[in-house]
């Protein structure tokens, strides 16, 4: 699983590296899967084309 490194969630939120670790220690922010690889879409069906 990719994610985010510290650092790159601390430029992102626009707060210290020190913040972000203290926040993941109050479960304020947690790692999560990418949730866009587990959306599930509906099947397209194929179409039976008529000649």
């Amino acid at each position: 699983m990719e994610g985010y490194t510290q650092k790159e969630v601390a430029d992102l939120l626009g707060v210290s590296k020190a913040t972000v670790y203290h926040y993941g220690k109050q479960k304020k922010i947690i790692k999560i899967l990418d949730p866009h690889r587990f959306i599930k879409r509906p099947v397209m069906k194929k179409r039976k084309w008529i000649d």
